[in-house]
C-alpha cells in the first residue's frame, strides 16, 4: 500500500467535496500528521502507530466567513495493480456475519444505508493481494451511514492500480458547516495480514483488550429465550435461586415488563410498568429477591423508537421522526435529556445495574442530510452520559441481533448480544466469523437448552441436551455437553432458559463451567483468538496471551470420519507443557499435536503453558 508520506496532493489522500468544489492543494507533513491548508477548508489527520495496528483520525473546520456544505468526504488509500480479491460480511438477523472472498474484477463496495450501522453489511473489509499472499484489513467505525470501496482503476496503457475508500455514504448527504465549526471524520483502522483463513485478527484484537480493556466479562442470565415476552412473576421469581446457585452475577428481565395489559408493543416509549398484565407491577420485588441472592438486577429498553400509540408520542409529537414506528430524534437536546431523565428514573426506581439496549426498527433517509451524524453525535453524547453518571452500569448492546455490532457501539457498550439464534453451532459460525472484526470479550453467547428424559438407545435410558436451533424454538437439536461448553467459552457467559428443566447432572455440569471460567477470568478478560483450521468437519481456535504463555485450544468436530486431528498451534519459542506434559518447542512446530475426536459434534480443549525455566 502506497504510504501517506509518499502522497503529495489533498485530493491522493481525502476525497472532500462540496459546494466550494473539490477540496484539493499542497499537502504538508508533520511526523505522522497530514494537513492542508485551502482557501475555505482546513483538513489534519493523525496517522497513529500502535504495534501492528494503525489508527487513522481527521478533522476538517470550515476557515471561511460562510456556510458550506459538504457532499462527500472519505480517505484513499492506494495500491498497485494485480490480482486482488475482497473479503466482506452480510449482516442480519439470524445471519449475522456471512463473509466471503470474492475476486476483485472492477468493484466492490459495502455500505452502511441504514440508521443500525452493522445491518445488511459491516463497516470491515480485507483487500487481499493473491500474489505476495498478504493483505490489507481495514475497520472502519462509524458516526454516520458509512460506505468502504475497493476499486480498479485505469492508469495508462494497460496498467491498473487499486483505490480502496473508507468514509460517510453519499447518498443524501449535505451536510452545513458553518464558519468556524469542525467536522469529525470517521475513524479508521487498518494493519497487514499474512493469514487468509483469519486475516491476522489476533492483532486487532490485542489492539482493542490494551487500549480499550474490559471492564469485566459476566455471568448473565436474561429471560427472553426462556419465554419470550409471556413472563410472569411466578416463573420469573422461581428462577431467581437457582441462577444464583448457578454463579449467575446478572439478573435480566427481558421485553413485556411493561405496558398496558397484554399489549405491551402498543405501549414502547412510555416504560411505565405493566400492572395487570406479565409481572403484575411486581418488578421491583424481583429486583430485591435477584439482590436478596446476591445477584445485580437489569432490564431491557428500546429508547430509540416509540409505537405511534404511545403517550409520548400524542404529548411531544415534536420529539419524533415518523417512519414504520416513531423514532425519538437524538439531534435533538430536549430529546436526550428526556431519554436520560427516563432511563435515570428506571434505574433509581428498580436499583438497576444492567441494562439490555434494544433497537427493532430502521430508518434510511434523513432529513437532515446529515448521514445520521447528529442524530448519532446526540445518541452518543447520551450513551456517555449515563456512563458517567452510573460507573456502575453495565450497558448491553443488543440492536435485533447484530444489528450495531461494529467497533464504535463496541467502545460505547459493555457487550454485544451475539444474534437472537443461540444455537451452539450457528452460533458458534457466527462466533468464529465475528471475531474477525470484534474481539471475543464483547461477543456474549447464550445457553439456550431443555432437559429430555427417557431416550432409549441402544436399549439404555438415556438423558440428552435439546437446544434451540434458531431465534424462536421452530426447530431444535441436541447438543453435548463438550460442545456446549466449548461455544460458551471465551467469551460473556449468557443463560436464558427455564432452570427448572435441567437434571442436576446438566446443572452441576453448567456450574462446574461457570465456576472454572470465574478463576480464569482474567486471562479471558486479555486473550486474543486465532482461526487455525476452518473447513467443513473441523474448527480449531486458538485463544492465548499476547506473549504465547497461555494457550486454549478447542476443537470443534462437525461429522467426522476421523478419530484424530493434527493441530499446529501458533507458539513461541520455547517448550511448553501440553495439558501437563512437557513437548519440545521443535517437536510441535514440525509435527503439531494429535488432538483425540470422541465423536461427532463435539468440542476437545487443550491447554498449553510455556514451560518456565
Amino acid at each position: 500500500m502506497k504510504q501517506f508520506t509518499q502522497l503529495k496532493k489533498a485530493s491522493e489522500l481525502w476525497d472532500i467535496c462540496g459546494d466550494f468544489g473539490e477540496f484539493d492543494g499542497d499537502i504538508r507533513l508533520n511526523e505522522a500528521t497530514v494537513s492542508c491548508m485551502g482557501d475555505a477548508l482546513y483538513v489534519c489527520s493523525e496517522f497513529k502507530k500502535d504495534g501492528d495496528i494503525t489508527s487513522v483520525t481527521g478533522k476538517i473546520k470550515n476557515i471561511s466567513d460562510k456556510a458550506l456544505t459538504l457532499t462527500s468526504v472519505s480517505y484513499r488509500f492506494y495500491f498497485d495493480g494485480g490480482e486482488y480479491d475482497v473479503y466482506s460480511q452480510y449482516n442480519g438477523w439470524q445471519n449475522e456475519s456471512m463473509g466471503e472472498w470474492q475476486p476483485l474484477v472492477t468493484g466492490v463496495s459495502v455500505m452502511g444505508k441504514s440508521i443500525r450501522t452493522a445491518q445488511s453489511a459491516v463497516p470491515f473489509m480485507c483487500l487481499w493481494n493473491r500474489q505476495s499472499g498478504r493483505g490489507t484489513v481495514f475497520h472502519m467505525l462509524p458516526d454516520s451511514l458509512w460506505k468502504m470501496s475497493a476499486e480498479r482503476l485505469y492508469k495508462s496503457g494497460e496498467v491498473t492500480y487499486i483505490e480502496a475508500r473508507t468514509g460517510v455514504y453519499e447518498h443524501n448527504f449535505s451536510l452545513l458547516l458553518y464558519p468556524g465549526e469542525e467536522f469529525e471524520m470517521p475513524r479508521i483502522i487498518y494493519y497487514t495480514a499474512s493469514n487468509k483463513t483469519d486475516m491476522d485478527c489476533y492483532k486487532l484484537h490485542n489492539f482493542i483488550n490494551s487500549t480499550y480493556p474490559r471492564r469485566k466479562m459476566p455471568v448473565i442470565y436474561n429471560t427472553w429465550l426462556c419465554r419470550f415476552d409471556k413472563i410472569t412473576y411466578e416463573n420469573v421469581i422461581n428462577q431467581v435461586p437457582l441462577a444464583a446457585q448457578l454463579g449467575v452475577e446478572y439478573f435480566v428481565i427481558d421485553a413485556g415488563w411493561f405496558g398496558q395489559g397484554s399489549e405491551w408493543t402498543s405501549s414502547r416509549g412510555d416504560w411505565t410498568e405493566n400492572k395487570t398484565g406479565t409481572l403484575c407491577g411486581r418488578m421491583k420485588d424481583i429486583a430485591d429477591e435477584v439482590r436478596r441472592y446476591g445477584m445485580k438486577f437489569g432490564f431491557w429498553i428500546e429508547m430509540e423508537s416509540a409505537d405511534k400509540s404511545a403517550d409520548i408520542v400524542k404529548s411531544h409529537p415534536e420529539y419524533f421522526i415518523s417512519g414504520d414506528v416513531e423514532f425519538l430524534d437524538f439531534s435533538r437536546d430536549d430529546v436526550c435529556e428526556y431519554m436520560f431523565e427516563t432511563i435515570s428514573g428506571l434505574i433509581e426506581k428498580y436499583g438497576a445495574e444492567f441494562i439490555k439496549f434494544d433497537f427493532n426498527a430502521d430508518l434510511y433517509y434523513d432529513k437532515k442530510r446529515s448521514g445520521f451524524m447528529k442524530y448519532f453525535n446526540g445518541y452518543t453524547g447520551l450513551i456517555k452520559k449515563l456512563r458517567a453518571s452510573y460507573p456502575a452500569l453495565y450497558m448491553e448492546n443488543c440492536s435485533s441481533g447484530g444489528a450495531r455490532m461494529e467497533l464504535k457501539n463496541g467502545l460505547l457498550f459493555d457487550s454485544f448480544w451475539l444474534s437472537d439464534n443461540q444455537s451452539p453451532f450457528e452460533g458458534t459460525r457466527i462466533f468464529k466469523d465475528t471475531i474477525l472484526r470484534i474481539p471475543p470479550q464483547w461477543i456474549e453467547c447464550w445457553a439456550v437448552i431443555k432437559g429430555y428424559k427417557g431416550y432409549v438407545y441402544p436399549g439404555v435410558e438415556q438423558e440428552k441436551i435439546i437446544s434451540v436451533n434458531d431465534a424462536a424454538w421452530d426447530n431444535a437439536i441436541e447438543v453435548k455437553d463438550s460442545y456446549l461448553r466449548g461455544f460458551l467459552t471465551g467469551s460473556p457467559i449468557g443463560l436464558s432458559f427455564d432452570l427448572t428443566t435441567i437434571s442436576d447432572t446438566v446443572f452441576n455440569s453448567l456450574k462446574g463451567f461457570i465456576s472454572d471460567f470465574k478463576k480464569d477470568r482474567e486471562f479471558w478478560l486479555k486473550a486474543n483468538c486465532r482461526i487455525l483450521t476452518d473447513t467443513k468437519d473441523i474448527l480449531v481456535l486458538q485463544f492465548s496471551d499476547e506473549c504465547l504463555c497461555d494457550l486454549r485450544i478447542l476443537v470443534f468436530s462437525g461429522k467426522v470420519r476421523q478419530d484424530a486431528v493434527t493441530v499446529f498451534p501458533i507458539i513461541g519459542e520455547d517448550n511448553y507443557t501440553v495439558d501437563n506434559k512437557e513437548i519440545l518447542c521443535e517437536d510441535i512446530s514440525q509435527n503439531g499435536i494429535s488432538v483425540p475426536i470422541k465423536g461427532n459434534y463435539q468440542c476437545e480443549f487443550v491447554n498449553m503453558k510455556k514451560r518456565r525455566k
